[in-house]
């Protein structure tokens, strides 16, 4: 019976552990952009952004967009969520309303002003998100 106490409170000891680890997870973007190809030409390129472990969003640069703005996706509720604004250093995060699968399909007027980073969450977390890496060449 000893035993089987000592075992509960190890594994209840070690779930609380997990959940300390997760709040306190390191949020970091992938350190390269990965290219993707459509014959020899250039699409977009992609970083992975990690907040918790295994848990991540999709940031996509589009060359064709120009060098301003990367593009958050939430591939798990397919959404695009926000931007980053290279020029400003600040980021828009889309209201619920305006997030959509394709890109194409959020108007420019969808996105708001820009603001600091330290003001934007990522969302479904209490994580500010932080700078994206530097974009290819």
């Amino acid at each position: 019976m000893k035993n089987c106490i000592m075992m509960v409170v190890a594994a209840v000891g070690l779930c609380a552990i997990g959940t300390i680890a997760e709040a306190n997870y390191p949020h970091y973007y992938k350190a390269k952009w990965y290219p993707r190809y459509v014959g020899t030409m250039v699409t977009y390129y992609y970083s992975n952004y990690y907040y918790a472990p295994d848990r991540y969003h999709v940031c996509y640069y589009y060359p064709e967009r120009g060098r301003r703005h990367i593009y958050y996706y939430n591939w798990e509720r397919k959404v695009y969520w926000g931007r980053f604004d290279f020029e400003s250093g600040k980021y828009s995060l889309l209201d619920q309303k305006d997030r959509k699968e394709n890109l194409g399909d959020i108007p420019e007027s969808a996105f708001p002003k820009p603001v600091a980073l330290d003001q934007v969450k990522i969302p479904g977390t209490d994580l500010n998100i932080t700078a994206p890496p530097v974009l290819p060449d």
